[in-house]
């Protein structure tokens, strides 16, 4: 591969700390960097738009075949992620068909309320939308997920609000991973060298961001508008190790998908060899 490498990009908060700054352990001209949503992502990796990107945990598995995973990086909750909620006028267990609107930004997120919902015997009507974009009397409860759930004060605008990452460590006991990074097969045959200086030049970045916040404490709280305090926090609250338990925690996501038959066949990520890396 002559060209550089296509490196993908959350346009959310999240992922500050992995590239935050990142073009000082890249070599010149190595990368370009397209932004965008986590579907948008998904499916510029799915077209071969991109060759290394953080995708939904959901788009994953439905590319399994085709992409690796990127070990020791991810974008998980052990409880609370506070970015990803269902906020609604009726309680979670009042809104068996009711109206969900679904946001179309996040895959993961979207799948993970469904297994909440049937876990419980509950079966709300989904339907896709943009809830900034329509009114709160076309539905009964919104999936709100990023910086718009992050700086969006929900609390004062509904009755209930759900944060998912709770809700799913109160049924499993295990943290959440809602995105993780891949790197499509061919690309990687292709270009390895290049595609692991990216993979160990985003894994070094995320340890010294988050080793000392400073810098994306900064950034953050002069972009959005919030004190440092707030984005301190969240930082916290978002886990980026892709350790063991939360590992554990992606495996049983997929039982659970392929449960309610949300997946046609059971997934077991396979991760790019840490050997390989050094």
């Amino acid at each position: 591969m002559k060209n550089k490498i296509r490196l993908g990009k959350f346009n959310y908060i999240n992922v500050l700390p992995a590239y935050y700054n990142l073009g000082e352990l890249l070599p010149e001209n190595l990368c370009s960097i397209t932004q965008g949503v986590p579907s948008s992502l998904n499916l510029a990796m799915e077209k071969g738009e991109v060759d290394i990107s953080p995708v939904s945990a959901f788009s994953y598995a439905v590319h399994h075949d085709r992409w690796l995973v990127v070990p020791d990086i991810c974008i998980g909750c052990s409880k609370s992620v506070i970015s990803v909620l269902l906020a609604s006028n009726y309680s979670f267990e009042e809104l068996d068909r009711k109206k969900i609107l679904l946001t179309s930004e996040s895959a993961s997120a979207a799948s993970l309320i469904k297994i909440l919902f049937f876990e419980k015997n509950i079966y709300p009507d989904f339907f896709p939308g943009n809830f900034l974009e329509s009114s709160k009397s076309d539905y009964d409860g919104a999936l709100i997920i990023g910086d718009n759930a992050l700086f969006g004060s929900w609390e004062e605008k509904y009755n209930y609000v759900y944060d998912l990452g709770t809700m799913w460590f109160q049924l499993t006991g295990l943290p959440f991973v809602f995105g993780l990074w891949a790197v499509r097969k061919e690309a990687y045959k292709q270009s390895f060298k290049s595609i692991n200086a990216i993979i160990k030049a985003l894994i070094e970045n995320k340890k010294r961001n988050l080793s000392d916040k400073r810098n994306i404490l900064d950034f953050s709280s002069k972009e959005k508008n919030v004190d440092k305090e707030f984005m301190n926090r969240y930082f916290k609250t978002i886990e980026y190790d892709f350790d063991e338990e939360k590992q554990e925690g992606l495996k049983l996501f997929y039982k659970f998908l392929l449960k309610h038959k949300l997946i046609s066949s059971l997934v077991k990520p396979v991760f790019i060899e840490m050997e390989s890396l050094l």
